[in-house]
């Protein structure tokens, strides 16, 4: 999981060769990235080429409905844009292909600019919006396919990119001016294009943030990653539709549980970043805090994380495990889910819930349920619009009537958190919005390139925490911190990927990212 490259989590492997391992310490280089997307995008891009030319040229040969015709031209073209900005978000300018290679042809074809590279994927994005449907609410089978939302999504997304301090400064992230990776020079309208961008999601009435619903006892379920119906989860956008299966609940089950590896373990530093129910800052030096520390957080916190003391969604299956007793996970030292002492175990204190399913099971009769992973939801657009709006003119900035104290609000009221008042200052509300990204949007392969367009990687503390929990005779606790359990290394070269040398010495034209 991406997050693990990230201050969201540490993997729990004792692997000095694996991929993850290579990119946080910094063993990564043009003939050893940890990462197939140059093959597998370029092979995407060649497969819609190989239909486009077809599909366009050849409709009165084709005995489909104009319907049909028009949404699989929509699609081809929308993929094509993604596969492109899926290159683009790590390189930087790349070739842009529109036509199918074949043996003969000139196959030095040289990187176009960041911002030729950009204006490609929108324009690519504006054509596939203007073919595919707003939805296929009457077409349940058709679920998951690409929509006019998904194709104006994605570009919302790569114009805030285009907007953001890494490329749109007045030097390149090297203090040079290579167009690459960078946009030419600073301008602010970048910020007002990403806004309206994100606003002509908005703007469709097509999507709404999906609901806490009630379990009772003061906790909330939030079913939302594993909800695949058009009528019900109105939040999703588009995304990877999968088979069900269970295997994200025993990668990330607490380890005390027979079946769970317990992989993805949520850093002390990302369970830090949520706020008090009250909205202010999480302290340790506070005594009340740091006494409790789960008590009167931001809810998200243990509808994402697996803590100590939480009880485990399959609480039926906990009389069946004899290790156990009333259903609460025990990640203090010694307590049935501390695998601290073990080669491959939680090295954090922590175990990832979110994705999970409470209907899925992985002992006894297992039960699997859909696992779709989510490229685009309404939550993302919302803080796409409040970032680059509050950038672009500040809090009250409106476009629509929407401003950025609205897009943060709606999603900090779905979470039950306080509202931001209309008062607060542009710098403020940046931060706020930043924060609200890291948790809202944590685990979904985001924190890994805000970092990077945010330009504050080499800003950031180059290691993670975990915590020790020590449970006392009397049932309470001392909650003891464990600083740089990991060492993280970040170089000004790491903003972008290295071109993968086998790439280039196919290709002359191919010039190497900076400082790699």
């Amino acid at each position: 999981m991406q997050a693990s490259l990230t201050d969201e989590a540490k993997h729990a492997t004792s692997s000095t060769t694996s991929a993850v391992d290579n990119i946080v310490n910094g063993r990564w280089d043009p003939n050893n990235i940890p990462d197939h997307a140059w093959n597998d995008m370029y092979e995407g891009i060649r497969h819609c080429n190989l239909f486009l030319p077809f599909w366009e040229n050849e409709r009165d040969r084709l005995p489909i409905t104009d319907a049909t015709y028009r949404r699989t031209l929509g699609e081809l073209i929308f993929l094509r844009a993604f596969y492109h900005y899926e290159l683009f978000k790590r390189y930087g300018g790349i070739p842009v292909l529109t036509e199918v290679l074949k043996p003969g042809d000139d196959m030095n074809i040289p990187r176009e600019t960041y911002a030729n590279t950009l204006k490609f994927i929108v324009d690519e994005c504006d054509r596939a919006a203007a073919l595919l449907p707003l939805n296929y609410a009457s077409y349940s089978s058709y679920y998951g396919r690409a929509t006019k939302g998904a194709a104006l999504a994605l570009k919302s997304r790569v114009l805030l990119y285009a907007a953001s301090p890494l490329v749109n400064s007045q030097t390149d992230f090297v203090g040079g001016s290579n167009e690459l990776v960078w946009m030419g020079g600073f301008d602010m309208e970048r910020w007002k294009h990403a806004a309206q961008a994100a606003y002509e999601v908005i703007a469709l009435n097509e999507y709404q943030l999906y609901e806490y619903l009630p379990e009772g006892s003061g906790r909330y379920s939030f079913n939302y990653f594993n909800d695949t119906y058009y009528g019900s989860n109105r939040e999703y956008i588009f995304g990877r539709l999968w088979v069900a299966d269970n295997n994200m609940e025993k990668n990330n089950a607490p380890m005390g549980y027979e079946n769970a590896l317990g992989l993805t373990c949520p850093t002390q530093d990302f369970v830090d970043a949520f706020l008090m129910i009250d909205g202010q800052p999480f302290d340790w030096s506070n005594p009340v805090h740091a006494a409790n520390p789960y008590a009167n957080r931001d809810p998200r916190l243990s509808l994402f994380v697996y803590h100590n003391g939480l009880q485990w969604w399959y609480t039926d299956n906990r009389e069946f495990d004899s290790r156990r007793s009333y259903g609460l996970i025990e990640t203090f030292v010694g307590g049935a889910d501390d695998a601290s002492s073990l080669t491959d175990g939680v090295r954090t204190g922590y175990y990832l819930k979110k994705f999970s399913s409470r209907e899925a099971s992985i002992f006894g009769t297992e039960y699997t349920v859909n696992h779709p992973f989510t490229f685009f939801r309404y939550a993302e657009t919302l803080l796409n619009f409040a970032e680059a709006a509050n950038e672009f003119g500040g809090p009250n900035y409106s476009i629509g009537g929407y401003n950025a104290i609205w897009a943060i609000n709606a999603i900090r009221t779905r979470a039950l958190m306080p509202q931001i008042e209309n008062d607060v200052t542009k710098e403020a509300l940046r931060e706020l919005i930043r924060l609200e990204r890291r948790i809202e949007l944590s685990f979904e392969e985001h924190r890994f390139w805000d970092v990077r367009r945010w330009k504050i990687g080499i800003s950031l503390k180059k290691n993670i925490d975990g915590l020790e929990i020590v449970k006392n005779p009397d049932d309470t606790y001392n909650y003891n911190r464990k600083p740089a359990i990991e060492q993280r290394i970040f170089d000004p070269k790491h903003y972008f990927y290295p071109i993968p040398q086998t790439e280039r010495n196919r290709n002359n034209n191919l010039i190497q990212n900076p400082e790699w």
